[in-house]
C-alpha cells in the first residue's frame, strides 16, 4: 500500500463523518416538528383540558420524567448487580485438543512411552461461595441508599413538574381573562371615540376631546394586541411544559378560583417542610450511604473467606483417574497494600463529612425557602385585599361617572377616563388573584404538601420507555 496515500484516505473518511453528521442533522430538523406536532394533535384531540389533565399529560410525555425512570432502574440493577456478590459463582468449562503427534517421553535404553492420548477432551465445573466478604455487605448497602435516592429524586421530579404545569395553567386563565377585560375596555373605548366624534360634528366637543378619545383607544387596541401575544406566549410554554409542540392548538377549561388557604405560622411551616421535603430525605439517604463506605473501608482489613469446590473430568486414557472432586476453603488477609486501605479510609470520612455539610446546606436553604413563600403569601394576600378595594372604589366611581354622563355634567374624556381606570382595577385584580393562587402553590412546595404524583412501580428492565 502506498503510505502516500493514508492522508487522502483520512481526509475522506473524515468527511464522509461530517457528511453522515450533517445529514443526521437535518433528517432530525425535518421529521422531528411533524412527528411532535402529530403526536400533541392526537393528545390533545380538539379538548377542553383541566388542571389534572394537564399535569397527567406532562407526566406522561415529560423528558424530565422519563430520565428519573431511567435513573431509577439503573440505581435498581446496581442493585442487584452488588447482592450477587453473595450468590454462588459457577463456571463451566470445555476443551479439545488434537495433536499432531502424542507426547511421547524417552525411557533408558532407548525405549519410548506415550504420556497422553494424541487427542484429548477435558471438563471442568466449579463454584465459589462466599463465607465472610463483610466489604461486600457494606456495598450492597450503599447501592439501597442509591436506590432509595433514585427513588426520591423521580417523586421530586414529578412534583416540580405538577407544579410548573399548574402555574403555566394558571398564568394562561389570567391571560385569558386580561384579555377579555382589556378587550371590553378596546370596545368601550372605540364606542366612546365614536360618539365624541359625534359630538364634536354637533359642535358640543373639542377637537381636543377627538384626539384625545382617539389616542385612549389606540391605547386600548395596543394593549388588547400585546395581551393576545402574551397569550400565545403563556400557551406555548404550559404546551412546552407538557412535553408537546408549543405551536399546537390547546382549549382549557375555566379553572375554578383558588380556595381560601389558612397561613400556619412561620415556626410551624418550617418544622413541617423539615419533616416533608424530600431533599432532605435524600440528603439523610447519602449521610447514611457515607456512613456504609466509612464501614466498608475499615472492614477492608478483615479477612475474606471464600469456599469452593471443583470438578474435573478427562478423556485420556492414560490418566489412572479420569474424575476429579476437589473442594476446600481459601482465606485471604490483607496485610499490606501500600496504605490503600488506609488512605481509603480517611477519604471515606472526608466524604463522610462532606455529606453532613451538604444536608446543613440543603437545610438552611429549605428554611430560607419557606421563609421566603412565606412572606410572599402574606404580600400576595395583601396585594388581593387591596386590589379588591381598589376594584370596588373604582367600580362605584364609574357608576358616578356614567350618572354625571347621563346628567350631562362631564365631558366624554372624563367617562373615558373613568372606564379606563375601571378597566385597569379589574386588570390588576386578576393579576392580584393570579400572584396570589402562584404564591400559595409555591408555599405549599415548601413546606412540601404540594401536589405529589404517584411514582409507578419499576417496570422490567428490558422495556422500552422512550
Amino acid at each position: 500500500m502506498n503510505l502516500r496515500a493514508l492522508p487522502v484516505i483520512l481526509i475522506l473518511a473524515l468527511a464522509a463523518c461530517r457528511d453522515d453528521a450533517d445529514r443526521t442533522r437535518a433528517e432530525h430538523a425535518d421529521s422531528y416538528p411533524a412527528q411532535l406536532s402529530e403526536h400533541s394533535a392526537a393528545l390533545l384531540d380538539d379538548r377542553e383540558l383541566d388542571l389534572e389533565t394537564c399535569i397527567a399529560l406532562a407526566l406522561d410525555n415529560g423528558l424530565a420524567v422519563k430520565s428519573s425512570d431511567l435513573a431509577r432502574r439503573l440505581a435498581r440493577i446496581d442493585r442487584q448487580t452488588a447482592f450477587g456478590a453473595f450468590l454462588p459463582h459457577l463456571e463451566l468449562s470445555f476443551t479439545h485438543l488434537d495433536r499432531r503427534h502424542a507426547p511421547t517421553a524417552s525411557l533408558p535404553g532407548g525405549a519410548q512411552q506415550q504420556m497422553t492420548d494424541r487427542s484429548v477432551s477435558q471438563f471442568s465445573a466449579s463454584i465459589q461461595m462466599p463465607i465472610l466478604v463483610p466489604q461486600a455487605f457494606f456495598l450492597y448497602r450503599m447501592f439501597q441508599e442509591g436506590e432509595d435516592i433514585a427513588d426520591l429524586i423521580a417523586q421530586r421530579v414529578r412534583q416540580q413538574i405538577a407544579l410548573h404545569v399548574a402555574g403555566r395553567f394558571y398564568a394562561c386563565q389570567a391571560s385569558d381573562r386580561l384579555t377579555t377585560v382589556r378587550s371590553s375596555a378596546a370596545q368601550y373605548a372605540a364606542e366612546v371615540h365614536r360618539q365624541t366624534v359625534a359630538l364634536h360634528a354637533a359642535g358640543l366637543a373639542t377637537a381636543a376631546a377627538v384626539a384625545e378619545a382617539e389616542a385612549l383607544m389606540a391605547a386600548e387596541q395596543h394593549a388588547v394586541a400585546n395581551l393576545r401575544r402574551q397569550r400565545r406566549d403563556e400557551r406555548a410554554a404550559l404546551l412546552e411544559a407538557m412535553g408537546l409542540h408549543p405551536l399546537a392548538t390547546i382549549s382549557l377549561a375555566e379553572a375554578a378560583p383558588g380556595p381560601d388557604r389558612d397561613l400556619p405560622p412561620l415556626e410551624e411551616a418550617i418544622v413541617e417542610a423539615l419533616i416533608a421535603r424530600l431533599e432532605l430525605r435524600v440528603s439523610d439517604r447519602e449521610v447514611a450511604a457515607s456512613r456504609h463506605e466509612v464501614r466498608m473501608a475499615l472492614v477492608a482489613w478483615l479477612p475474606r473467606l471464600i469456599g469452593f469446590a471443583s470438578y474435573d473430568h478427562t478423556s485420556d486414557s492414560r490418566q489412572r483417574y479420569r474424575d476429579n472432586l476437589s473442594y476446600g476453603i481459601s482465606g485471604v488477609l490483607t496485610v499490606l497494600d501500600g496504605w490503600r486501605n488506609v488512605h481509603g479510609y480517611q477519604a471515606a470520612r472526608m466524604r463522610q463529612r462532606q455529606a453532613f455539610v451538604r444536608r446543613e446546606e440543603q437545610t438552611l436553604a429549605v428554611i430560607m425557602e419557606v421563609l421566603r413563600a412565606h412572606q410572599a403569601v402574606t404580600v400576595a394576600d395583601e396585594a388581593l385585599a387591596l386590589a379588591v378595594t381598589a376594584l370596588r372604589a373604582a367600580s362605584q366611581r364609574h357608576h358616578e361617572t356614567e350618572a354625571q354622563w347621563q346628567a350631562g355634567l362631564i365631558t366624554a374624556p372624563q367617562r373615558l377616563h373613568s372606564a379606563t381606570a375601571l378597566h385597569a382595577a379589574q386588570a390588576q385584580h386578576i393579576l392580584a388573584g393570579y400572584r396570589r393562587d402562584l404564591a400559595h402553590l409555591l408555599f405549599e412546595d415548601a413546606i412540601g404538601m404540594g401536589a405529589t404524583p404517584e411514582v409507578p412501580a419499576h417496570k422490567g428492565d428490558h422495556d422500552d420507555d422512550t
